[in-house]
């Protein structure tokens, strides 16, 4: 665990750094907060301010063990949210198999993944971690037309499910054709990774923030979100 988890440089206590989770930036922010010796916690840009202060008073009065690497917060449905904390192994060991998976052929690092789900998600953190380990670049919501995204699996006969994509536009951007759709998604994205179905509209999101992808399914069906292809 010492070699995952550097002590800080400066022999201070170690942290955790709340870091707001807009993507600007981000993969940087990480980097120089892991290799400070402390432990980043990805937040969501669209908490509010009261969400954020009481993130930061969890994070000043957790006790940070000396192999933790990695923190995050549980959704907080049955109360209080609290901080999960990860060694690096507990995700590096799993690099190795999922590289092998999105790249069987070729380097890794050359590949991009589309992150749907917010940074504060575990499941993005999982591959913000891979990327500075040299794994896919990711790709995540927060482009001038797109605010924010999610993917979900849409009941499709003789199938199973098809993949489809609800996307959150910021104000007063036109939405865009389901051309232009499949066109960003094919520049972008491996065959595997593209959506087949397409959605705009509000997301719907949890206690901490992350899209709800139960409630983005149920508009999808119900005829609420605006299908695009």
């Amino acid at each position: 665990a010492g070699s995952d988890c550097p002590p800080r440089s400066d022999g201070m206590t170690r942290r955790i750094i709340p870091l707001d989770g807009s993507p600007d930036g981000l993969l940087d922010r990480l980097r120089a907060v892991r290799a400070a010796g402390d432990v980043p916690l990805v937040g969501d840009e669209c908490w509010p301010a009261t969400q954020w202060s009481q993130v930061r008073e969890l994070a000043a009065a957790e006790p940070v063990p000396k192999e933790a690497a990695w923190a995050s917060l549980t959704s907080g449905s049955s109360g209080t949210p609290r901080i999960v904390l990860r060694t690096a192994a507990s995700w590096a060991d799993s690099f190795a198999a999922v590289s092998a998976i999105l790249a069987p052929g070729g380097d890794a690092a050359e590949q991009r993944i589309l992150l749907p789900a917010p940074p504060a998600s575990s499941l993005t953190l999982f591959s913000l971690a891979h990327a500075l380990a040299g794994g896919p670049r990711p790709v995540l919501p927060g482009s001038a037309e797109a605010a924010d995204a999610t993917v979900f699996g849409l009941p499709s006969d003789g199938i199973g499910a098809l993949v489809a994509a609800l996307v959150e536009l910021d104000p007063g951007v036109p939405s865009p054709s389901a051309r232009e759709l499949r066109t960003m998604a094919a520049s972008r994205f491996a065959t595997a990774h593209r959506p087949r179905v397409w959605f705009t509209g509000t997301l719907a999101r949890t206690a901490t923030g992350k899209p709800a992808r139960a409630e983005a399914l149920r508009r999808a069906l119900a005829g609420e979100g605006v299908r695009r292809a």
